[in-house]
C-alpha cells in the first residue's frame, strides 16, 4: 500500500511527508499570511500607541515607568512590563517612525507564529499528533489571532499572553510526564517570566500545579509533603523571577506592590452603582481624568481624595468602595457577574449597528454558543489530567473576568485557543473519530511521546493508562 510500479514493473514507495515537514509548512504559511496583512493594512504609524506603547514613550523620554492614569504624568504599576520594555528596545534602537512600528507589528506576528509552534508540541506530548495537528492550524489560522497579531494598531496584548499561557502550558505537561527537578525550575520560571506579561497568569499556574500534585497525591505516585514542598518551591521560583519588578514597584510607591497596582481599580470599575457590566461609561483604554461616569457615584470626600491619591494608594481606596457595593447590594453584584459573563463570552449589544455588523455579531453568538457546547462536550469526556487543566484555565479566567472591569472578546482570546482544543478533542471523542494523519511519523523532541509505527496505536494521554 502506498507503492506504485514504475516503467520497468519496479516497485517504488510514495514517500509521504512527515510530521516535520507538514508543521513546517503550515507554520511557514500562517507567517505568510500575516505578513500579507502587514502588508495590506498600512500605515502602522502608532502601532502601540495605547497603555504600554504610551509608558515606552515616558521610559524614552526620560520620564521613566509613567503614565496619565486617572490624573497628570505619574509613576504606574497598572500594566506588566514585557511589552513595555520590549517597545522600548524596538524605538530605542530605531527610533519613531515608519520602520519601527513594522519591526513591533512584525514581531507580534512572529510570537503568534510561535504560539502555534508551542501549542502543537503541548498538545502532541499531552493527547497525540492528530490533534495536534488540528490545535496548530486552530492557532495559526484563527481569524481573531491573525488580527490581533497582524492587522489591529491597538490593544495589541493577545500575542504577547497568548505565548506566555503557551510556554506555561508546555513546561507544565513535561512536568506532569516527566517530574524531574529541571522540569519543576524551568516551570517556576515560565510562570515567572509569564507574571511580567500577563500577572493574572501567575496564579492559574500555581492552581494548576497544586490541581496536579493533589491527583498524584490521590493516585499514591508522592507523599502528601513531598506535594506540598514541590508546590512550595514552584512559587518561591516564580517570586523570585518577578522579583526585581516587584522591588521596583514597592521602592517607587513605598509600599509592597508584587505585580500590579490597579486590581482594585478595576474590581470597583465594574461593582459600583453606575456598573452595567460592559465599558458603557468608560471613556477609553486609559482614563487621563478620574471624571468618568463611576467617579460621579462616589461620595465627593472619596473622590477628592482618590484624585489626589498617588496610583497604589487610590487602588485601595476605590478596592473598598467596590467590597461595600458588593455587600451592600449582593443582587446587582450578581446581575453584573452574568453581564459580564456575557459580554466575556457573546460580546457586547449593539444599539445601532449596520446590517453587516449586526450579522457579524450574530455569526459571533452562533460560534461562541457552539464553542461552549463543545467545551461542555470536552469537560465530561476528556478526564486526564491535562484535560482538566485545560478546564480548569477556562474556568479561573472565566471567573475573573466575572467579577471584574473586564469582559469583551479581546479578554477572551488569551483562552481561545485551549477552549477550541477541549471542544475538539470533546467532539472528537463524542463521534468516535480517531484517524490518523497522512504523515510519516518521526522521533519527537527530547522526551516526547513516540509513536508505535508497528501498532499504529496513539500514545496514551498523560494521566490515563495505556490501553
Amino acid at each position: 500500500m502506498g507503492d506504485r510500479a514504475g516503467p520497468g514493473g519496479v516497485e517504488h514507495a510514495v514517500q509521504r511527508p512527515s510530521s516535520r515537514q507538514v508543521t513546517g509548512i503550515l507554520l511557514g504559511l500562517a507567517l505568510a499570511v500575516r505578513i500579507a496583512c502587514i502588508l495590506t493594512f498600512t500605515p502602522h504609524a502608532r502601532a502601540d500607541d495605547i497603555e504600554t506603547g504610551q509608558i515606552a514613550r515616558h521610559i524614552l523620554a526620560g520620564e521613566g515607568y509613567s503614565l496619565n492614569y486617572f490624573g497628570p504624568l505619574r509613576p504606574t504599576a497598572a500594566f506588566p512590563p514585557f511589552e513595555t520594555y520590549l517597545n522600548v528596545a524596538v524605538h530605542g534602537v530605531l527610533g519613531y517612525g515608519e520602520g519601527s512600528f513594522l519591526v513591533v507589528v512584525l514581531i507580534r506576528s512572529l510570537l503568534s507564529v510561535l504560539t502555534a509552534w508551542v501549542v502543537y508540541r503541548t498538545v502532541r506530548i499531552a493527547f497525540d499528533p492528530t490533534l495536534a495537528l488540528w490545535a496548530l492550524i486552530v492557532v495559526a489560522f484563527h481569524p481573531a489571532f491573525i488580527f490581533y497579531s497582524s492587522v489591529t494598531p491597538m490593544l495589541t496584548r493577545p500575542p504577547y499572553s497568548m505565548l506566555a499561557i503557551a510556554v506555561v502550558l508546555n513546561r507544565l505537561v513535561h512536568w506532569m510526564k516527566s517530574p524531574s527537578r529541571a522540569c519543576l525550575i524551568w516551570f517556576g520560571v515560565a510562570s515567572g517570566l509569564g507574571a511580567l506579561v500577563q500577572p493574572r497568569l501567575i496564579f492559574f499556574a500555581w492552581i494548576a500545579f497544586a490541581f496536579v500534585e493533589h491527583r498524584r497525591i490521590r493516585a499514591r505516585e508522592v507523599s502528601l509533603l513531598g506535594g506540598v514542598r514541590r508546590l512550595g518551591a514552584a512559587v518561591i521560583i516564580a517570586v523570585l523571577v518577578a522579583l526585581p519588578w516587584t522591588i521596583r514597584n514597592t521602592l517607587t510607591f513605598g509600599e509592597l506592590v508584587w505585580l500590579r497596582s490597579d486590581q482594585g481599580t478595576l474590581f470597583w470599575i465594574g461593582n459600583n452603582p453606575a456598573a452595567k457590566g460592559d465599558f458603557s461609561g468608560i471613556p477609553g483604554p486609559v482614563w487621563p481624568s478620574f471624571d468618568i461616569a463611576p467617579a460621579r457615584t462616589l461620595p465627593e470626600g472619596v473622590r477628592r481624595r482618590a484624585s489626589e491619591a498617588n496610583e497604589v494608594e487610590r487602588d485601595h481606596l476605590l478596592f473598598r468602595e467596590g467590597v461595600t457595593f458588593v455587600k451592600d447590594n449582593p443582587g446587582r453584584f450578581a446581575e453584573l457577574c452574568f453581564a459580564r459573563l456575557r459580554f466575556f463570552w457573546f460580546g457586547p449589544a449593539r444599539d445601532r449597528a449596520s446590517a453587516l455588523r449586526e450579522a457579524l455579531d450574530q455569526l459571533f453568538a452562533v460560534y461562541s454558543g457552539l464553542l461552549l457546547i463543545g467545551i461542555a462536550i470536552g469537560a465530561s469526556l476528556v478526564r486526564e489530567r491535562f484535560g482538566r487543566v485545560l478546564l480548569l484555565l477556562l474556568l479561573v479566567y472565566t471567573g475573573l473576568h466575572a467579577v471584574t472591569h473586564a469582559g469583551m472578546y479581546y479578554y477572551r482570546m488569551s483562552i481561545e485557543p485551549y477552549a477550541l482544543i477541549l471542544a475538539l478533542e470533546g467532539c472528537r471523542r463524542l463521534f468516535g473519530s480517531r484517524s490518523r494523519i497522512d504523515t510519516q511519523p518521526e522521533p519527537l523532541l527530547e522526551d516526547d511521546v513516540l509513536l508505535d509505527e508497528e501498532s499504529e496505536a496513539w500514545p496514551s494521554p498523560i494521566g490515563q493508562p495505556s490501553r
